[in-house]
């Protein structure tokens, strides 16, 4: 790692790096309107100084770009290294990357900015590895930038809960570990991670695999989604299941169409309206929506017909359908449009006060990002 940076207080961006970056800025336009972030009473967290910031899932490395040039800055505004770069990844693994304007990138860390590394993409770290392609392939670099697996892969995903990664080659999708070895041969259509291992796409239909690569269940089904609440729902020929993790048959759900529904419910769909099924595949709600989300913090966003409202576990409504705009529940809280502007609901329906907004984003860690808009600071 080379230290770049002194954690200084220093927002003033750089001047021009290359001819790159001086013809990005050629025709470039700082919005007018900045982004900062706010707690749930209302209060300014990071006052609106930055032409955009991205979800702040860490407060200690939230991207930001001011005058068209990114960084990674603490929740209270202190840059982590430069606004110098064309744009930032997420924050993730203790580590995070920064491509320059000539589409090269560094590494980013507690010790310091990388050198240069040449790259087409890259993806987040995850166990202290991240994927990166380089030419028309891909491969997997630490947190130093050497690359530490050999394999060259078509498309390569960063290495999920199971400390495994999916990679394709011209094969199909397979699986590696984290010493790079093979353990499921890249023989499939798709390949996606659950609870128990994979469910994998071949061309006889969807197999549910364990983290080995081998079969959990014998069937082979013409459509398989990940378990939830130790349920899953699959399809033979034009019928729709529920099955345990042992691949029993625990539910026949006579529906024409079958969806996850989040947290364990299922939505089904009727006549062109949607109800809801609890995990054993019972009906909840009988066929009465004509839009619905997925199920977030035990609440699920519903339409009927163009108007919005939100229901509980139960079916029970909490917010009447009365919204043209709704979103989901984020940190126990979702917003609405009211008069005008974006405004505040918990779980009770009580509208927060203090918070009226144009444009406001959904809380994440207790602050959201809000555009600053300096004409309605008397509503």
């Amino acid at each position: 790692m080379t230290m770049l940076w002194s954690c200084q207080n220093e927002v003033t961006p750089l001047t021009y790096a290359d001819d790159n970056e001086a013809q990005y800025f050629s025709d470039y336009e700082s919005p007018r309107y900045k982004w900062g972030l706010l707690d749930i009473n209302g209060s300014t967290v990071l006052p609106p100084l930055y032409d955009a910031l991205k979800d702040p899932i860490d407060l200690d490395h939230i991207p930001a770009s001011l005058a068209g040039k990114w960084s990674y800055i603490s929740i209270q505004g202190k840059p982590i290294v430069p606004f110098q770069f064309k744009s930032v990844l997420q924050w993730s693994d203790n580590a995070g990357w920064a491509q320059n304007w000539s589409n090269t990138y560094h590494i980013i860390t507690a010790d310091g900015i990388s050198d240069t590394i040449k790259a087409n993409s890259v993806k987040p770290f995850s166990y202290d590895l991240a994927p990166i392609k380089q030419g028309a392939t891909w491969s997997y670099v630490d947190k130093s930038g050497q690359r530490v697996l050999n394999g060259k892969y078509l498309s390569a995903s960063p290495f999920n809960e199971h400390k495994q990664a999916i990679i394709k080659t011209q094969s199909g999708y397979g699986v590696i570990n984290l010493a790079g070895d093979q353990v499921i041969a890249p023989i499939y259509l798709s390949l996606k991670a659950e609870k128990l291992g994979y469910i994998a796409k071949s061309h006889d239909g969807y197999l549910y695999l364990d983290t080995r690569g081998n079969k959990r269940i014998d069937t082979v089904y013409a459509m398989g989604t990940p378990y939830s609440n130790d349920a899953a729902l699959v399809k033979i020929d034009q019928t729709y299941h529920l099955i345990d993790l042992a691949g029993r048959i625990t539910n026949t759900l006579p529906y024409p169409t079958v969806t996850e529904g989040g947290e364990g419910y299922w939505k089904y769909q009727e006549n062109d309206l949607w109800g809801i099924l609890d995990s054993q595949g019972n009906v909840l709600c009988p066929p009465k929506y004509t839009e619905t989300y997925r199920y977030q913090e035990g609440y699920l966003t519903a339409a009927i017909d163009d108007k919005w409202g939100i229901i509980d576990q139960d079916c029970t409504p909490i917010l009447p359908f009365s919204y043209p705009i709704l979103w989901s529940f984020r940190e126990g809280y979702t917003r609405i449009i009211a008069d005008g502007f974006i405004q505040v609901i918990d779980t009770t329906g009580r509208v927060l006060p203090h918070i009226n907004q144009i444009e406001l984003k959904e809380f994440v860690n207790g602050v959201a990002r809000y555009q600053h808009y300096p004409i309605y600071d008397t509503k």
